[in-house]
Order: structure tokens, then C-alpha cells, then sequence
């Protein structure tokens, strides 16, 4: 009699096991189905997923506005300007009438082109600088209260001249509103 008991144990393992296998290959093969990148896209995009902080009232407003004008531009709501950290430095674009700031040790000069709130309009901004012939960077950063943000950064440049030289290239690219950062070294 204690044999079929344990028999009864095992079977039930058994049964355990192959239902949770079942259940997970059925989950990957669905989740590569549902892409049209391809198998791998899948999985990428649902453990993405996974890492991605749930969203809030903010993400399901801006998903009702992406609903409501599908083909509208993005929004373009500069608030990093107030977020900027202690070490960086907002540089103003010369004008013809006013010299350019020297160039100091210590430092270096960077562009930063947009922050999005999501990054999949960070990754189209990359591409789109890509294209016109920019090498660009996406920098996340955590704001407290506000959640994350992605910034499109182009740099650094050593001098101030060669960061202007890189803003005429992004207003030839559409982009008129970039800013000038000074970035101190630590």
C-alpha cells in the first residue's frame, strides 16, 4: 500500500511540472507571435515591460491625447529646465553682436536636443538626428514627483564653437530649441 501513495506523489509533480513547462512555452510562443519584429522582439518588449514603472494618471492622459490626434506631433513641454542638476550650466546660443564665452577648464559643453516622458519618442528623436547625420545619446533620469524622463543629448564638445557648429546641424535637422549645456567636471 505505501507504494501507490508514493506513486500518487509522483504523479502529481509530474503533473506540476509539465503544466507550469506548458504554460511557459505557451506564454513565449505567444509573445513572439504577437510582434511582427519577429520572435525575439517579444520577449524583448514583455520583460521591458516588466522594468517599466506602471502607468499613472499622467501615462493614461497622454495615451487619451495619442488617441485623439494620431497624427499630431509630439508634445514638446520643456520642463528640464527647472530639473537640471547642480553640475550643469544652461549656455545661452551667441548671437553675431556678442562674443562667445570662453572656453574653460574643467569642463565640457553638451546639446541636449529634447526630454521626452517616454522613451519610444526619445528612440524616434535618435533615429531622426541618425539620419541627419548626428551621433546623439538618451539619458534617463528619475525626477522626484515627476517620474522619469528621457533626454536627447548630443556631446560633449571641448569647446563652445564646436558645440554652436553642432547646433547649426540640429536647426538644419528642424530642432531650433536645443539647449547649451556647460557640464562641470567632478
Amino acid at each position: 500500500m505505501p507504494r501507490r501513495h508514493r506513486a500518487r506523489e509522483f504523479g502529481g509533480v509530474t503533473i506540476l511540472v509539465a503544466g507550469i513547462a506548458i504554460g511557459s512555452l505557451g506564454t513565449v510562443l505567444w509573445q513572439g507571435a504577437q510582434t511582427p519584429a519577429g520572435f525575439g522582439a517579444g520577449i524583448r518588449s514583455m520583460l521591458d515591460s516588466f522594468r517599466a514603472p506602471p502607468a499613472g494618471e499622467a501615462g493614461r492622459a497622454k495615451n487619451a491625447a495619442e488617441n485623439a490626434a494620431p497624427n499630431a506631433e509630439p508634445s514638446t513641454n520643456f520642463d528640464f529646465y527647472t530639473t537640471l542638476p547642480g553640475i550643469e550650466v544652461l549656455v545661452p546660443p551667441s548671437t553675431p553682436d556678442e562674443p562667445p564665452p570662453r572656453s574653460s577648464p574643467g569642463g565640457n559643453y553638451m546639446l541636449q536636443a529634447a526630454a521626452y516622458s517616454d522613451f519610444g519618442e526619445a528612440d524616434r528623436l535618435k533615429a531622426r538626428l541618425a539620419l541627419a547625420g548626428l551621433k546623439s545619446r538618451i539619458q534617463k533620469v528619475s525626477i522626484q514627483g515627476s517620474g522619469d524622463f528621457y533626454r536627447v543629448r548630443l556631446g560633449p564638445y571641448a569647446t563652445f564653437a564646436q558645440m554652436e557648429a553642432a547646433r547649426t546641424q540640429l536647426n538644419k535637422a528642424g530642432i531650433t530649441d536645443a539647449l547649451g549645456l556647460k557640464v562641470k567636471s567632478r
